[in-house]
């Protein structure tokens, strides 16, 4: 949540083909099953590749997601 309490984990390991922008949905619902309150929630968005010079990165982005109810 906005706090930077950790609610729910979406994917792991999973694997994108290259220049694919996956759909990642989120039920609303937390680690536990419960419905989470209306509020700002921060996603966090991992990505590790292989870059040009054959170098594993890996690149980490933080977006603001609104929830209405």
């Amino acid at each position: 949540d906005i706090n930077g309490r950790f609610v729910r984990q979406l994917h792991r390991n999973t694997s994108f083909a290259a220049g694919k922008s996956p759909t990642v949905w989120w039920d609303g619902k937390d680690r536990d099953g419960n419905v989470s309150g209306a509020g700002i929630y921060a996603v966090r968005f991992e990505y590790t590749y292989i870059g040009n010079e054959g170098v594993q990165l890996r690149t980490r982005t933080n977006k603001p997601v609104v929830i209405i109810k």
